[in-house]
Parts: structure tokens; C-alpha cells; sequence
């Protein structure tokens, strides 16, 4: 165990310088530039108070108010309604019942459907038992996942431990997915995955050997429930930072239910943790928050969080985003409109923290969604608006200006994914984003930073534009440990088509970017949603956590787990190690939340519809043998928390060197990772030397001769002076 509160250790060295159920998952998933295109730009709104926003969105939004089903509630009283409008119109209103969480009323209209329409053909009868089958499934996740909820709850392949001591539901959903097979080989495969896993449930072992792979892994367990972390909620964000100071790693989280504020969980350092939210002043920041982020934007050494809203909600997701000030002692104020980023509200999931500009602050992208299309029923949304994106630059003293346009990054995408990285080694950072693109919506977008937070849109000539494609999650890191920022593009598309497959895209040292997502094994349409990277083994090559799902209740498909094997393939892991969580997965954080020197991995999990909660997951590390260092860099001229600097670390093995890449702040855009760097260094005796590049200042520092299974503090020289230390 290291306890980071005894760590005071500065060191001051410097110098200068595939498979079915892929298939399945397709089938259980719902169905810009520099030109700055104008049109019908959302005027500056005067922002409402978080909590009129929450309860205007319960009696509005599609997915987590109730004016669906009360304008079909009404519709269905019209006696004039033709038989097909009857039909359609009681379908929706089933999933509406669910969506409310009113299982009882779905039950009911579903076999009243039965009655009404008995003279239908096999293939509708057959939507009708599909349809009841998903009512009796969400019964059984409530009676048994939700209601006695424990660390093997809704894990595939589905231990003894995870499966249903209520199973009359179970077994119920079973009987209709079985007859609806029966009656039509309409989405066939969709049934027969959804009859695996209730027979799973119910204790049969069917298909208990998918997603096994003959590598060697060890299992990790779901420690949330006695680590005080298995939090029921909807979809959401995290982030794992030290907030209080302590030296041990905090966990808050947020939630696109408009009720629920971002929480706040403290290290208790036993292996529990205590909710602090109302003593750290988080309580009020309600508003539907599906992300968070967090950085030290003031410099003074602690860690602010900001808090973002309105994603998916189109026009009724202009909420306003918090930036929430930290005190030091893990005690939060709303400094949003002092700092200049209250107004113009848009809604948005995404925000990416960086100097893009080198003057040692920390400025803000913020990518906002725009599209032509309404969400769920994809209809042409007419005189939309259109949302651009915003780059605050920091002037020093906690004040923000958006000076988009001016940079050439105010493009209008529906952007659900962005990321800042130095991809062609010049100094500065670049920008990606990711556009969720429906039809004809700007599609992604990379633009190269030329000096001073001036960018160029450099997408045509890299080829990362991938139009159509349903882009999500997004990250820089160098998964093959050779000195170059990748980059890593999750697709929720889930189809057939390429564009809806997840891309790893190689840095060819700047030149360009080579797809060798099928040489990786990588090549698949996950319906990646949030996903994040980190080292499970510690043997410096960084793995791959895909939350993976859809809104729709029936859309239960195992997250994905992928051990990076050397920088040649991405090994599934899945099964082996217990990471197969079949509930929605949204913030993923890889981080070492018990000092012991491996990362643990923790998951917001939740769906979109206000009845489809869910606990959070911690997997918690067992332990897999290799070395490692904690590294807190400090910037003195560039960043305080050093985002940007890079870091190689040459480590000495018994068949000779390596080298191991980092750079602090590099993290997917729905999965915070700590600002510490936890590295692995796999069976390294030592480590030769560890050279840190700061961003600011230019300067390369050099240090040497490092011990490993170690925490250390590094301090940005302030000059250039050729100093070297041995620790």
C-alpha cells in the first residue's frame, strides 16, 4: 500500500531541452469546418435556474418527461382511430409505460393488445410476444438486479451468484421470446440473443463459453455495493481525481436524470467511500448532466470540476454548464458566471481541456450539438438551430472569452466526442472532433493548431472526416509505446456499414493516419457509448473499456473489455475477467483507487429513460504482478497540473530496453482519467531514466536512475539549467 499523504518526494532534476454476437448487438441498437456555416445560430438566452430546468425537462423531454405518454394517453381516447393507428399508437404507449418505469400499465395495454387484436397476422402476433417478452425482462432486472443487486448482478457470461431468485418474470420473458421466435423469423437473431441470456438468468449454462479467449486472465470482482460506490442512477459521467488533497483518489459522478445532482464520493482509504455531496456544495447542480470533466483551471493546485448539460435534448437541452471552483479541501463554488461560461447556453456532452495558446493556463473547448434530424424518430427537424462550438481562452485571472471563430474551431456538428493532443510533435495542441452525423450533418473534424490557438481544418488531407458515421467516444494515446499520439474513434451506429465501426487510427510520426483498427481486431461495431483507456496488467501498453448499449430497454449487451498485447492486437478479455456488464455503460474511468499500485476500473452505468437505472461498478484489480510508478508533474511555467507535457520513461527488462510514452491530460471524452500518471512498466528492474517534455517552457527534463513500485512529485525547473539527481 502507498500512501500518497506521506509522499513529499520533489524531484527537482532537469535538462534543458467476432462473432455472433456482434451481429446481435446490431441488431439490439436503435434502429462544419472553417466554413462556419450560420444558419438559424441560437440567439444568447438568458439561462433559467438549474432546478426550473429540471422540472421543466420532467414534463417535456421525450426521454425523461412524461408528455409522451400523456399525449398518447389522449390519443388513445379517440374512438375515430384506425385499427393501424391503434396499433402503432399502443406499442409506443407500452414503451412509454416503461420508460416512466410503470411496469404494471405496460403489462396491462400489452395484453389487452392481445385481446383487441386477435385476428392479426402470425407476424404481428409475434411483435406482440416480443413486445411482452421485453415488459417481463424489465420486471426481472427490477425484482433481481435492481432490488437485490450484488457484485454479480447482470455480469455475461452470468455466474451463480447473478442469477435471478425471482424468476417467475424471467422465465415469463423467456416463454414470449420463444413463441415470438415461433411465429416469425423477423430479427431472429435479436430473440435468439435475448433467449441466451434469460436462460443464463434462470441457471442454464448455455453460451457460457462466448466472449472466452484461451489467454490467461485473472477475474475482477464488482467491489461498488461494500465500497459504498453502487450508486443507482441513469446514464452519466465520471471523474476520479484527489479533490480534498489527501493523496487518495475521489470519485464524483453525474447523471442526465434532471433530478439528480452531481455526487461526490471521498476516499475513506479502508476501501470505502463516504458521500459528501451536500457538504461540498454539490447538491443544487441538478439539470441533466450526462458528463463531467475536471481540471485545475485556476492553478492553485486543486482540482474544479465542470459540469455539462443538455446533451441528446436538442433546443430543450440549452442549459447552462457549471464550473464548480475548488477550495482545496474538496469544497465547491459555483463560479460559472464570473468566469464567462454561463451564456450562450447550448447543449453538450463534451469538453476538452488545454493550452492551446502556451501561455500557462488551461483554456476550454466545449463542443456543442447541432443536427438536422430529431433524436429516435430521425425526422427533418425544419429552421433548426444550430449550436457552434466554443473555445474559451483563459486570460490568467479565472476568466474565460470564446474566441472560436477568431481560431477557425466554431464549427456546427453534432458533436458527441472530442480530444487535444500534440499529434505531429511541434509543441502545441491539435484538436479532434467527433460528430455524431446524421445524413448530411458535419461529419469529423482535425484541425492543426499553427501557433497561438490558431487552427487549421487538416480532415481532408488525414482522412478522418468519416462521413455519415455515428461517431461517439473519442481519444489520443499512444497505444504502440512509439513517441505518437493515435487516436481512437468509437462508433454507436452498430451497423453493417464500415462507417459504424470503431477506428484506431496509427500516427505515422505526423505524416498521416493509418487505419489498422482490423489489424488490431478492433474492426467491429460495438455501439461504443462512454469508453476509456488505461493499463489492467501494468505492462505499459494501454487497454481498451468499451460501455457499450442503446436506449432501447431490450438493447442488454455486454460491455467490452480489450488487453492491448504489445501494441499488435487488442486481446477480448471480456468473459475472463468479469467485465461483460450487460447494463448500459456510459463514464469510464481507469484509476487506482486503493494505492496499491494497479488501476481499478469504475463505470457509470444507466440508461437514457428516467425508470432505466442502475447501479455503478467498480472492478477492482487483483493484481497482475508488474511494476510501476505514480508521477505528479507540476508546472511552474507551463500548467500547473502540466496537461500536455509528455513523458518517456526507458525502463531496463532482462532482454533489454524499452520505452514507455504518456502525456498528462490525454483522456477519451466520456471517461476521465486521473491528472497523476499511473504508469506500468511491466517487469522492469529499473527505470533508466524518465525524460518529461514541458509544454510552456520548452524545457526537457532528465531524470535518472528511478526505483520503481514508487510515487514521485516532479516540479517544472524554472530555467534551463543542466541539473542532474539520482533517486
Amino acid at each position: 500500500m502507498i500512501d500518497l499523504a506521506k509522499s513529499d518526494v520533489q524531484v527537482k532534476v532537469h535538462r534543458a531541452q467476432r462473432f455472433a454476437l456482434l451481429v446481435l448487438l446490431t441488431l439490439l441498437t436503435c434502429g462544419g469546418g472553417c466554413n462556419n456555416r450560420q444558419q438559424n445560430v441560437a440567439e444568447q438566452p438568458t439561462s433559467e435556474g438549474l432546478q426550473e430546468a429540471s422540472d421543466r425537462l420532467l414534463k417535456s423531454s421525450t426521454f425523461l418527461g412524461n408528455a409522451r405518454r400523456i399525449r398518447l394517453e389522449k390519443r388513445l381516447n379517440d374512438k375515430k382511430l384506425a385499427e393501424r393507428e391503434l396499433w402503432n399508437s399502443q406499442k409506443i404507449l407500452v414503451n412509454a409505460y416503461l420508460a416512466e418505469g410503470n411496469n404494471d400499465e405496460a403489462m396491462r395495454l400489452v395484453d389487452q393488445m392481445f385481446d383487441i387484436h386477435q385476428a392479426i397476422p402470425d407476424k404481428s402476433k409475434a411483435e406482440l410476444h416480443y413486445l411482452r417478452g421485453v415488459v417481463h425482462l424489465r420486471q426481472a432486472e427490477v425484482d433481481n438486479c435492481i432490488s437485490n443487486h450484488c457484485a454479480h448482478s447482470c455480469i455475461f457470461p452470468v455466474r451463480s451468484g447473478g442469477q435471478h431468485g425471482v424468476a417467475e418474470p424471467t422465465r415469463a420473458a423467456l416463454n414470449d421470446f420463444l413463441k415470438s421466435r415461433e411465429l416469425s423469423s423477423v430479427d431472429e437473431q435479436k430473440k435468439e440473443w435475448l433467449m441466451l441470456v434469460t436462460r443464463q438468468l434462470l441457471g442454464d449454462e448455455s453460451g457460457e463459453q462466448m466472449l472466452k479467449s484461451s489467454l490467461p486472465f485473472v477475474e475482477y470482482t464488482d467491489v461498488a455495493p461494500e465500497a459504498g460506490l453502487a450508486t443507482i442512477n441513469l446514464s452519466g459521467g465520471v471523474v476520479i481525481d484527489d479533490f480534498d488533497g489527501d493523496g487518495w483518489l475521489d470519485v464524483v459522478t453525474s447523471s442526465l436524470d434532471p433530478r439528480e445532482p452531481v455526487r461526490l464520493f471521498t476516499n475513506k482509504r479502508d476501501g470505502t467511500f463516504q458521500e459528501k455531496t451536500e457538504q461540498a456544495g454539490l447538491s443544487s447542480q441538478v439539470g441533466s448532466s450526462l458528463n463531467c470533466t475536471a481540471a485545475d483551471y485556476d492553478s492553485d493546485g486543486d482540482v474544479d470540476i465542470l459540469i455539462l448539460r443538455g446533451a441528446w435534448l436538442g433546443a430543450q437541452g440549452r442549459i447552462r454548464n457549471s464550473l464548480m471552483r475548488n477550495d482545496g479541501t474538496g469544497k465547491f463554488e459555483d463560479v460559472t458566471f464570473e468566469a464567462g461560461l454561463a451564456e450562450p447556453a447550448y447543449p453538450t456532452q463534451v469538453a476538452v481541456w488545454g493550452d492551446f495558446n502556451n501561455d500557462g493556463h488551461l483554456d476550454l473547448f466545449v463542443g456543442n450539438e447541432s443536427t438536422k434530424l430529431s433524436y429516435g424518430v430521425r425526422r427533418k427537424i425544419e429552421n433548426h438551430e444550430s449550436y457552434p462550438n466554443q473555445l474559451f481562452m483563459n486570460d490568467g485571472r479565472g476568466h474565460f472569452v470564446d474566441r472560436a471563430v477568431d481560431a477557425g474551431v466554431a464549427s456546427q456538428g453534432n458533436t458527441k466526442g472530442a480530444a487535444a493532443a500534440d499529434y505531429d510533435n511541434d509543441g502545441d495542441l491539435d484538436l479532434f472532433i467527433a460528430n455524431m452525423a446524421w445524413e448530411d450533418d458535419q461529419p469529423n473534424q482535425l484541425f492543426e493548431n499553427v501557433g497561438d490557438a490558431v487552427f487549421v481544418d487538416v480532415t481532408e488531407k488525414y482522412k478522418v472526416d468519416f462521413p455519415a458515421a455515428k461517431n461517439f467516444a473519442t481519444w489520443f494515446f499512444d497505444y504502440d509505446n512509439d513517441g505518437w499520439q493515435d487516436l481512437f474513434i468509437g462508433s454507436w451506429d452498430g451497423s453493417w456499414r464500415p462507417s459504424g465501426n470503431t477506428k484506431v487510427l496509427r500516427n505515422l510520426q505526423g505524416r498521416e493516419f493509418q487505419d489498422v483498427s482490423a489489424k488490431l481486431g478492433l474492426d467491429q461495431p460495438y455501439s461504443v457509448m462512454g469508453a476509456s483507456f488505461g493499463d489492467l496488467d501494468n505492462d505499459g501498453f494501454l487497454d481498451i473499456y468499451l460501455g457499450t448499449g442503446a436506449p432501447d430497454f431490450a438493447a442488454i449487451v455486454p460491455n467490452r473489455m480489450f488487453r492491448n498485447n504489445g501494441g499488435n492486437l487488442f486481446e477480448d478479455v471480456t468473459a475472463n475477467g468479469g467485465f461483460g456488464h450487460l447494463q448500459k455503460g456510459h463514464g469510464i474511468c481507469f484509476a487506482d483507487l486503493d494505492n496499491d499500485g494497479d488501476q481499478d476500473v469504475f463505470a457509470q452505468m444507466g440508461g437514457a429513460f428516467v425508470a432505466d437505472q442502475f447501479a455503478n461498478a467498480l472492478f477492482q484489480n487483483p493484481g497482475h504482478g508488474n511494476r510501476f510508478i505514480v508521477l505528479k508533474l507540476k508546472g511552474t511555467q507551463s500548467t500547473r497540473s502540466a496537461v500536455g507535457a509528455r513523458i518517456k520513461i526507458e525502463v531496463k527488462t532482462d532482454s533489454g530496453l524499452r520505452e514507455i510514452h504518456r502525456t498528462v491530460g490525454g483522456m477519451s471524452s466520456f471517461g476521465y482519467v486521473p491528472l497523476r500518471q499511473e504508469i506500468g512498466l511491466g517487469v522492469a528492474r529499473k527505470i533508466e531514466q524518465i525524460t518529461i517534455d514541458w509544454p510552456a517552457s520548452g524545457i526537457r527534463q532528465l531524470l535518472v536512475d528511478i526505483p520503481v513500485d514508487q510515487y514521485l512529485e516532479v516540479v517544472e525547473p524554472s530555467d534551463a539549467s543542466d541539473l542532474e539527481r539520482s533517486e
